[in-house]
């Protein structure tokens, strides 16, 4: 089977740091439960054909892949979410600002409460190893150019989706307080096979079980709508 929103690919100039809106702690098996209800919801629910976030973080600090690189249902192990060119797939997570940027969402919600130590861990070792493998400056600011349509705005280079030009929500919450814990971390640290940064990175996990529950909280959070960015 095909996808119905075929992948489009283009050079990471953004890493967009989310959180889903669901309930917080889950790791293991809820949180791939949550992740196939957040799947069902993007893909079907709201008709993408796909999840919108490119990667996501469990409370145990797991990584996920997210959006799909492949024209199939399957992509055959793949775990960079890129291309052979090291272009990034174009996913559905910062409306207006999807083309060239990388969305994470770490499972939960962080309007009062901070995330796990673990999921921070893991969220910093994910942007740091993609900091580095793209040239990005993790603390620093720049110009994006929407790579459709041309439009220039400079934002932080790892911005919470609230930092996001014209993205108003919330996410990823009061307790986001920018990435300086990045710098913690060794820039591109480890990557090797299905590891990158140190923490473990699972493709999407099979079926689409649809959940009201956490359908609903995929869409309170509002994030990422789809486009074109035209």
């Amino acid at each position: 089977a095909q996808l119905v929103w075929p992948p489009v690919f283009q050079t990471a100039q953004k890493l967009v740091v989310h959180h889903t809106a669901g309930a917080n702690g889950e790791m293991g098996a809820p949180a791939r439960a949550t992740i196939r209800a957040i799947y069902y919801y993007h893909a079907v629910t709201e008709g993408w054909g796909d999840i919108g976030y490119n990667f996501l973080v469990d409370a145990a600090g797991t990584i996920y892949k997210g959006r799909s690189t492949s024209q199939f249902l399957l992509d055959n192990g793949d775990t960079s979410g890129e291309n052979s060119l090291a272009q990034g797939v174009t996913a559905g997570h910062a409306y207006g600002y999807n083309s060239g940027t990388v969305g994470v969402a770490l499972l939960g919600t962080f309007t009062t409460v901070d995330a796990t130590p673990a999921a921070k861990d893991g969220l910093a070792a994910f942007l740091a190893w993609k900091a580095g493998a793209h040239g990005l400056d993790a603390l620093g600011s720049s110009l994006y150019t929407n790579p459709v349509n041309g439009t220039q705005i400079g934002f932080p280079n790892v911005p919470g989706h609230q930092q996001v030009p014209n993205n108003t929500t919330e996410c990823p919450g009061g307790s986001w307080g920018g990435p300086a814990f990045v710098k913690c971390e060794r820039p591109g640290s480890g990557v090797a096979g299905a590891r990158h940064g140190g923490r473990h990175v699972r493709r999407k996990p099979a079926g689409a079980r649809r959940s009201p529950e956490r359908g609903n909280a995929a869409r309170r959070h509002g994030a990422g709508r789809r486009s074109e960015d035209r």
